[in-house]
C-alpha cells in the first residue's frame, strides 16, 4: 500500500484536477460511511471514552486507519502541506465523532478510540503525501541543470 501510494502520488501530484477530484471523493466517502444512519436510531447520545484495540485481527480499528489515509494523502498533495493535511484529518475525525455523539436518529456512537485510529491513518496519509511531494520536487530539480554560464537547460522530460 505504501509503495502504491508513493507511485500514485508522485505521478498525479502535478494533475490538479485529478488530485482535487480524489480529495473530494475520499472526503465524501468518509462522510457517507461515518454519518449515514445505521442501526437502530435511538434517543441515546453519548461518547465512549476509551483507547482503541489495535491488532492485525481488529477489523474495525484497521478500517478506521485505512479510511483516513486517502483523504489526508490527497489533501496533502492538493495543498502541498502534509502537516496541515494531517490537522485537517484529525479535525475531520473529531467533527465526525462529535456529530455521531450528538445527532439523534443516525444510530451511530461516538468513540474516542475511533479518533485515535483515524488520526493514525491521517498520519500515514500525511507521511505518504510528504514523500510523494519530495520525490516530485527532487525530480523537478534534477530535470533542470544550470550550465556554467548561468542558462538553464532542460535535461529531462516532465
Amino acid at each position: 500500500m505504501t509503495v502504491a501510494g508513493l507511485l500514485i502520488g508522485s505521478r498525479i501530484v502535478r494533475h490538479k484536477r485529478t488530485v482535487n477530484a480524489c480529495a473530494a471523493i475520499s472526503t465524501v466517502t468518509i462522510l457517507g460511511l461515518t454519518l449515514y444512519p445505521d442501526g437502530d436510531p435511538s434517543a441515546d447520545v453519548g461518547c465512549a471514552v476509551e483507547l482503541p484495540y489495535i491488532s492485525a485481527t481488529s477489523v474495525e480499528s484497521l478500517a478506521n486507519i485505512i479510511l483516513f489515509i486517502p483523504v489526508v494523502f490527497f489533501v496533502g498533495l492538493k495543498i502541498r502541506r502534509p502537516a496541515l493535511a494531517f490537522g485537517f484529518g484529525v479535525a475531520l475525525s473529531a467533527i465526525i465523532e462529535i456529530l455521531q455523539g450528538t445527532v439523534l436518529g443516525i444510530g451511530r456512537a461516538c468513540d474516542t478510540g475511533d479518533l485515535v485510529t483515524n488520526s493514525i491513518g491521517a498520519a500515514i496519509g500525511a507521511t505518504l503525501s510528504y514523500v510523494a511531494i519530495r520525490r516530485t520536487h527532487r525530480a523537478d530539480r534534477s530535470a533542470v541543470r544550470v550550465q556554467s554560464d548561468g542558462e538553464e537547460k532542460i535535461t529531462a522530460k516532465e
